[in-house]
């Protein structure tokens, strides 16, 4: 009996890690200093928070907020899609000039990785105060948790804003002729 339990248990974490998704979901926490001038210490304590949420069995929902050097902040947040062996974010509203942002959310071994590094290039600067960079930040896979809190995130603003990008992309990949006006009429509807 104890054997096909140990087997039991062999086979459920293996089916975990076979699943991309179940390997990264949860929330990141790291807790450091960042020098800020003006502060008496010369410094603040931050915290840098990523969350990843399980969208469907291809895409998932990424948020960050990264604190930096004076006090400086990259935060982004959005549905990344499937691909190879990470997801990727693109933004629907091109904001950096130059070319889309796009970010990597990626398990590497022991670490979760995040870039927007792309041809050599940072893609989301737009996304990050002057010290602030996505081009390599990495967390260790021991700092995630299951978020508790999943309800309230769910209807976050920033959530659900996510959402209506990818409907939004999704139908205008559908229907590549459709204007952006259509698009959002259609989405209305």
């Amino acid at each position: 009996m104890r054997a096909v339990a140990l087997i039991l248990a062999a086979l459920l974490a293996s089916s975990a890690h076979a699943d991309p998704i179940s390997r990264i979901e949860g929330v990141y926490k790291d807790r450091h200093d960042v020098v800020a001038f003006g502060e008496p210490n010369g410094y603040v304590k931050t915290e840098d928070i990523i969350e990843i949420v399980r969208y469907d069995d291809a895409h998932v929902y990424v948020r960050a907020r990264l604190w930096f050097y004076n006090g400086h902040v990259c935060g982004i947040s959005g549905i990344a899609a499937r691909e190879a062996d990470g997801f990727v974010f693109r933004d629907p509203e091109d904001l950096t000039t130059g070319g889309q942002c796009t970010l990597r959310v990626a398990s590497v071994g022991d670490r979760l990785t995040l870039t927007d590094r792309v041809g050599g290039e940072s893609t989301c600067s737009a996304y990050c105060g002057v010290n602030g960079s996505l081009a390599s930040y990495t967390i260790p896979m021991s700092r995630r948790m299951p978020i508790r809190y999943l309800d309230r995130l769910k209807s976050s603003r920033q959530y659900l804003k996510a959402i209506q990008d990818l409907q939004k992309s999704n139908l205008q990949r559908s229907d590549p002729g459709t204007t952006p006006e259509e698009v959002q009429r259609r989405h209305q509807e």
